[in-house]
């Protein structure tokens, strides 16, 4: 459960109804009100619909992210398995100061397919485990678009997959 609920025995015969009060209840209503929530049925009803809506329109945010971060790593998944079949995946690491590079994709450093596998993957993962917010605009397609300009239909995958991801985060944050 995403919520620990108690019943509201006094609400329950009181107004009729079996609504469940949230441990965030006294967030969603004037600390004033709260007390005096059982003395007048039809405040009660009231209340009790307004800790419903809030804590629904709770559920519906944690359920959206949830759904963008676990799409997010079926993306980063499907991305390993198509370089991975392209033979762009490298078993050893880089040494740790080419990856500390302060040019975009660490073009100066790290071949495009490296950085996507050790830096941008990683990284996003690590936003995902960590419960950090994922980045709100991205735009590694077009990237790989140019790196890869005369080999597009032997990279064709991996930039859907891209692309996909892009569009997958691109304004995610305005969406919830």
């Amino acid at each position: 459960m995403l919520f620990r609920y108690s019943w509201c025995i006094r609400c329950f015969y009181l107004c009729g109804c079996s609504l469940l009060f949230s441990r965030f209840a006294n967030h969603a209503l004037p600390k004033r009100v709260v007390p005096h929530i059982h003395t007048d049925k039809n405040l009660t009803l009231k209340l009790c619909k307004r800790i419903v809506t809030v804590a629904k329109a709770k559920v519906k945010k944690l359920m959206a992210n949830n759904s963008i971060t676990q799409k997010t790593l079926d993306h980063l998944e499907d991305l390993e398995q198509h370089l991975k079949a392209q033979a762009l995946w490298d078993e050893a690491m880089p040494e740790p100061s080419r990856l500390l590079s302060s040019q975009p994709f660490a073009s100066d450093t790290l071949e495009f397919y490296q950085w996507i596998q050790f830096i941008m993957i990683p990284s996003l993962r690590q936003c995902v485990e960590q419960r950090k917010p994922l980045p709100n605009k991205i735009a590694v397609s077009p990237m790989a678009v140019e790196v890869w300009k005369g080999k597009l239909k032997e990279h064709r995958q991996i930039i859907l997959a891209l692309k996909a991801i892009d569009e997958l985060l691109d304004g995610h944050h305005g969406r919830h």
